[in-house]
């Protein structure tokens, strides 16, 4: 059998006209992108490969079963979700980040060519905290100061917790590390 399909791809010829390409009509194209201006692209953020089946029964249930939503595979650990209603992409986006089966899943706003684009999920949303700041320290505007804060959180003070911000930001999570006397380049002392 392998024989026979080597000898036929070996005969397989492609006539000059198949050879020049395809051209897309300008409208079909904008039709497809009018559609996936409807969708979220999620990616697994892991070596791990992911499930599809079990990646379409968490986003089903995390998101609160979203009317009509179409969940398709597009690569390795790479996802589309199309919905009917911008409502439900609003709130998922509001709710970043998830995370399954112990690794993130990154999700995006759809964007042309980003399931190509090797750097489209370098950015995250996380919830980050700081521990022991001064109690002067603990407000809102100084969890601002971050770059891309969304989100700042102050626990109750009869929280057992202690003295924390808890802060959702956009951060890089493919950073480059820094590998002088302190790997990650965060300055101590």
């Amino acid at each position: 059998m392998a024989n026979e399909l080597a000898f036929v791809l070996e005969k397989f010829e492609l006539s000059n006209k198949e050879y020049e390409g395809v051209e897309v009509d300008s409208e079909d194209a904008e039709d497809g992108r009018e559609e996936c201006r409807k969708c979220l692209v999620g990616k697994v953020m892991g070596e791990r490969s992911a499930n599809f089946t079990g990646i379409k029964n968490f986003v089903n249930h995390m998101w609160g079963f979203p009317r009509n939503m179409i969940a398709t595979d597009v690569g390795f650990n790479l996802y589309q979700f199309t919905f009917s209603d911008q409502k439900d992409i609003d709130r998922i986006i509001a709710g970043r980040p998830y995370v399954i089966d112990n690794q993130l899943l990154n999700i995006k706003q759809w964007e042309e060519d980003i399931d190509h684009n090797p750097d489209a999920f370098n950015l995250s949303h996380m919830w980050i905290q700081i521990w022991n700041m001064p109690i002067h320290w603990l407000t809102k505007e100084i969890g601002r100061v971050f770059n891309k804060v969304e989100d700042v959180i102050i626990p109750g003070g009869e929280s057992k917790e202690g003295r924390h911000l808890r802060i959702k930001a956009e951060v890089d999570i493919i950073a480059k590390r820094n590998c002088s006397k302190n790997e990650w380049g965060v300055k101590m002392g």
